[in-house]
């Protein structure tokens, strides 16, 4: 699991960098390197529920319009643009600042959805707080194996634990959290 803010065109966050990065897009199809910019482009794992529509394919166009997030769709494949740069992300890449969560386990969100809620070591904890301390009303992307599978406007300080939520029937919820555990960072 990693967490990255997503690109937002409506912040004024380097207008020109988005820009380079959807020509290059266009060009070279999605990249995560993004070096140069700052930025990657990510696979959104089940765009339908991301976009929270059962329509997508007619709807992308019109959402793409809507949002503020950096979006762009390639075939049947779509993609959000993300930070790369430490200030903006909890990675697992070498030279990032270490940290691991602890446990990965079911639940249920506020409405009464399953979720999947990952607890955090105290280091994770003291970076997650201090990542969504300095990007309130920002986007905060969830990724697995460098797809996005859920993001999540932070408009307060998140401090020990993530629940990523989604329209998950049970089997979903239950491999989400098998995948959780099996990845980088958790403990087998």
């Amino acid at each position: 699991m990693e967490l990255r803010i997503l690109a937002d065109r409506s912040q004024d966050e380097g207008a020109g960098k988005i820009a380079a990065c959807r020509t290059a897009f266009t060009k070279e199809g999605p990249t995560t390197r993004g070096a140069e910019e700052g930025y990657g482009w990510f696979k959104i794992k089940d765009p339908a529920d991301f976009f929270k529509t059962k329509d997508l394919k007619s709807q992308f166009d019109r959402i793409q319009k809507e949002t503020p997030l950096v979006t762009e769709r390639r075939g049947d494949e779509y993609y959000v643009l993300a930070h790369t740069v430490e200030d903006y992300t909890m990675t697992h890449a070498a030279g990032a600042p270490e940290w691991s969560a602890q446990t990965a386990r079911l639940n249920r969100s506020t409405q009464g959805y399953l979720a999947v809620e990952v607890e955090l070591d105290g280091r994770g904890a003291a970076q997650l707080e201090k990542l969504t301390g300095d990007h309130r009303g920002k986007v905060l992307g969830v990724f697995l194996d460098d797809q996005t599978i859920m993001k999540l406007t932070i408009t307060d300080v998140i401090r020990q634990s993530i629940r990523i939520t989604g329209a998950f029937s049970l089997r979903e919820a239950e491999d989400l959290e098998k995948l959780l555990q099996q990845s980088k960072g958790l403990p087998k």
